[in-house]
């Protein structure tokens, strides 16, 4: 089996034509339609940013099994050490593996494998189509970073995702060619999450619009070597899916949290889980999740759920979020403990525990303004002296 994955950095699906009939058609849309295959209309990421989101490609588990559970554990470093990836997999069923991919992010750590010499890798485009064997047993692997670039470049605005587009199109213009992609059984294009315009963050009244499909939903499309048009597949897809598609093709049997998308049985509920913050630092912490199925779609921040007081759809997702994302119990239990201490600083009794009399509030107040401004006439003191 030939397999070809395209993964393309932080497409925003919802402003595509393929996806939504009332938005301009795009480039990238006019190079998938001529592409065909099957286009999965309802894909969604577990972790809405690159080493989360493509560790769970990559291992076909949702982040707190597999290692990468906060925005900066990249896949190289942070996958569990006991967790094959679907490179491993292939590796040991006979597969050549071919990886485009830049230097400097082999060294971030995208990819995770147990022998890099079963790798080969190659650090630019020409020299992938040129020289990457194709064998009859090959996954060759490549990585678009340019849509993620013209992002950053233009400050998420509109320009940013129309020079995205373009950028993108390109790839196809020149490398991943019709007369290139036909070598392969299988192509596989994919993004690993979406992106919030400016617009959107500058208006957002509630961390919960981080869950929204813009910066969640994700391109997926699987192109059989005949295929000559897109077919649209309504079906509730993840990306542990994909592994698990992947998996299946190259005649593995280990699905993990996946399910194959080639067959069935059929993903019936999904989550999302996500930071607050888009700031990049140690120890973030997960704090809202999205729980979506064939009936209902809620959001939650462990304090309020998007359904009310629905207490059936509670009681589910919390028992589904209890299985499959544990950091929502974790989080449950330190927003308790919050709530205790809270009620703590806020105690009003007269006396200490041991009988004693506590100062007045004023008292206190006075005190520790007269605290304080000893202590920053002290820092301006200092300051003045030079060594």
């Amino acid at each position: 089996m030939k397999i070809l994955v395209v993964f393309i950095d932080m497409v925003r699906v919802n402003q595509l034509n393929l996806f939504d009939v009332s938005k301009p058609e795009t480039l990238l849309d006019r190079k998938l339609r001529k592409m065909g295959g099957t286009l999965f209309t309802r894909c969604y990421t577990p972790a809405p940013d690159t080493p989360r989101s493509n560790a769970c490609m990559q291992t076909g588990l949702y982040p707190y099994f597999n290692g990468c559970d906060t925005r900066i554990k990249w896949p190289k470093y942070f996958i569990k050490e006991d967790i094959t990836t679907i490179f491993d997999h292939a590796n040991d069923s006979g597969y050549t593996i071919n990886a485009c991919i830049r230097r400097h992010t082999v060294e971030t750590g995208l990819l995770k494998y147990k022998d890099s010499t079963k790798v080969t890798f190659f650090n630019d485009y020409h020299d992938f189509i040129e020289n990457a064997h194709i064998s009859n047993n090959c996954l060759s692997f490549v990585y678009d970073p340019d849509w993620h670039t013209a992002i950053t470049d233009y400050h998420s605005t509109d320009k940013a995702f129309y020079e995205g587009d373009r950028v993108v199109s390109k790839l196809f213009e020149k490398y991943i060619t019709e007369s290139y992609y036909n070598q392969y059984d299988y192509v596989i294009i994919y993004s690993d999450h979406g992106f919030q315009f400016r617009k959107e963050n500058d208006s957002m009244r509630s961390k919960l619009e981080l869950l929204d499909d813009g910066r969640n939903q994700i391109l997926l499309l699987i192109r059989k070597k005949e295929d000559t048009s897109i077919i649209r597949d309504n079906r509730l897809a993840s990306m542990v899916d994909l592994y698990a598609t992947i998996e299946k093709l190259i005649g593995k049997t280990d699905c993990r949290h996946g399910y194959s998308l080639l067959e069935e049985p059929r993903r019936k509920i999904l989550h999302i889980e996500d930071h607050q913050d888009f700031r990049v630092y140690p120890e973030v912490m997960i704090k809202q999740w999205r729980i979506i199925t064939e009936t209902y779609d809620v959001r939650t921040d462990a304090k309020d759920y998007s359904c009310g007081s629905n207490a059936q759809i509670i009681k589910e997702i919390e028992s589904y979020l209890k299985e499959y994302s544990p950091k929502y119990t974790e989080y449950v239990k330190q927003l308790t403990v919050w709530k205790h201490y809270s009620e703590l600083s806020n105690d009003t009794s007269d006396y200490y525990v041991v009988g004693e009399k506590r100062k007045s509030k004023l008292l206190l107040f006075l005190h520790n303004t007269i605290h304080k401004l000893k202590s920053i006439l002290f820092k301006k003191c200092f300051s003045r002296k030079t060594f």
